[in-house]
């Protein structure tokens, strides 16, 4: 609690010493900062996120668990390469960016509720390939093939993703395979990205198949 104390002193009153051990990489200014930014950003996101599309498989917590983590790793970025002054400043840049996660994140989340539980026709072309009789068939057929998908990624990416999905914490999934919470969020990420860039091509080239045949 006094270590904490002390940096949120130095972080009001002295910020130049405390942005050069965040720039030196020093681990207890790091973590104070991050977890101020938490205290501070998951309450607002909570007021600012309303509800996510009916049957998305993300409850709001996770939503804003993902957005919260994207803001982080763009903070960082911006940070290594940014000028700064005042405790203030990382605030108000760290605010900024999860308005922005936020937009990013109801993009993706209307886009991948459109892919897995829209009710319409997955096409408007006639014939049998893409007719499908219900979405809840259809909501089967396209999480095996997620599941597919999945089975082709490396051995550590497989096991975060689908114990992710299985609903565990990043800090359970650590605890599984030994690597920190934080690089667990980040390969999940990545993995889901390599999945859905599969499904998308994999849905392209059936399309393209189907028109030279058609």
């Amino acid at each position: 609690m006094k270590l904490k104390q002390n940096i949120l002193h130095q972080a009001e009153n002295d910020f130049e010493s405390f942005l050069a051990k965040l720039r030196a990489q020093e681990a207890a200014e790091w973590a104070w900062l991050m977890g101020h930014l938490e205290g501070l950003i998951i309450p607002w996101l909570f007021k600012k996120v309303t509800s996510l599309p009916k049957n998305y498989n993300m409850s709001k917590d996770a939503f804003i668990e993902e957005v919260f983590s994207n803001t982080t790793y763009k903070f960082y970025d911006i940070f290594k390469t940014g000028t700064f002054s005042s405790l203030a400043e990382l605030r108000g840049l760290a605010f900024k960016i999860a308005e922005l996660k936020i937009k990013e994140g109801y993009r993706k989340v209307k886009r991948d509720a459109k892919i897995y539980f829209n009710d319409e026709d997955a096409s408007t072309f006639d014939g049998n390939m893409f007719k499908i009789t219900t979405a809840e068939r259809r909501r089967k057929e396209t999480l095996e093939e997620i599941k597919e998908h999945i089975y082709t990624l490396p051995r550590v990416e497989q096991t975060i993703l689908i114990e992710y999905l299985k609903g565990e914490s990043f800090k359970e999934i650590s605890e599984t395979i030994g690597l920190t919470a934080a690089n667990c969020r980040k390969k999940k990420q990545r993995a889901l990205d390599k999945v859905k860039a599969m499904f998308f091509n994999a849905l392209s080239i059936s399309i393209l198949l189907y028109l030279s045949l058609a």
